[in-house]
């Protein structure tokens, strides 16, 4: 088995169960912003090894240009587009919020490169957009089982909207730069989101206060942020082995997996119904014809 595909296999599944496991913390009426900050921080120290490697082998160092957009970019994906796709965690499961953020962050990111860094609009770019439109509509009709469905809809879809604009302002970054620092990058981008939650948290009268060592390893945050960064380089581990294309479709496969997972893992009150099913399916389909076409 070729390693780039087990590298982008891991990290569909470490994606898959990091939402699932956040996801348990909120049907057992765990806050949602302890549970953010729990995630946000261990998912940081996970990324203090890998970056310290990627300077440690550079010749180069990154440039301030580059730090202050991976701050920008950390201030978007790891903070602002987490909340709100959390949020649709929280409300709609996590099925439902990868779907919908998976649905409109590969479409709008291919619609946006040709608006901003005019990368060619193909014809499967724009069938793909079509069939997430499509699945969009069949995961709203989950909508009258739930009276959150619509609202973590919208949530997830946001998320995916903002995770895109992320994804133009990191393209811009390793076709304007001599070398990009990914991982360090994703350090950067979590810390920024460390800092914007605290302060965030501050500014509702909350104290700031880091989430201490846990005493259990089993601890369910710190997995579920673990995970959510091993997911991270996962990927990039895999782009060493493999092409762009190919890994970035296994790992947008990673709401199949929270499907099946979730249906196994009762607790996580995560059902899998004919509509449900056909959207997910419909959204890997989509994001391989717009990456494919890319």
């Amino acid at each position: 088995m070729d390693p780039w595909f087990v590298f982008s296999a891991f990290s569909a599944l470490f994606l898959a169960l990091g939402n699932i496991i956040i996801r348990l913390q909120f049907v057992r009426g765990r806050d949602f912003w302890d549970v953010m900050a729990g995630m946000m921080f261990w998912g940081l120290l996970v990324m203090v090894p890998p970056a310290l490697w990627e300077l440690l082998v550079s010749d180069i160092t990154p440039t301030p240009r580059q730090v202050f957009l991976y701050s920008i970019s950390g201030f978007l994906q790891f903070f602002l587009a987490r909340v709100l796709y959390f949020r649709a965690v929280e409300l709609g499961g996590a099925s439902l919020a990868s779907t919908a953020s998976s649905a409109s962050e590969p479409i709008l990111t291919a619609f946006l490169a040709g608006l901003i860094i005019r990368e060619k609009l193909t014809a499967p770019i724009i069938a793909g957009a079509l069939i997430a439109a499509v699945s969009m509509i069949l995961l709203h009709g989950e909508g009258k089982y739930s009276l959150h469905s619509g609202k973590a809809l919208i949530l997830g879809m946001l998320a995916g909207a903002i995770a895109a604009l992320t994804a133009i302002i990191l393209r811009y970054v390793s076709l304007t730069s001599v070398r990009a620092f990914p991982l360090l990058g994703v350090f950067i981008g979590q810390a920024v989101a460390v800092v914007s939650l605290h302060l965030y948290r501050m500014s509702k009268g909350f104290d700031i206060a880091l989430p201490k060592f846990p005493s259990s390893l089993l601890d369910p945050v710190l997995w579920g942020g673990s995970f959510l960064s091993m997911a991270h380089i996962m990927r990039f581990i895999a782009l060493d082995f493999g092409g762009a294309t190919q890994v970035t479709v296994v790992i947008l496969s990673y709401p199949v997996l929270i499907l099946l997972i979730g249906f196994i893992v009762r607790s996580s009150q995560e059902t899998i119904t004919i509509r449900k099913s056909i959207a997910v399916f419909g959204v890997v389909i989509a994001n391989m014809l717009v990456v494919m076409g890319g």
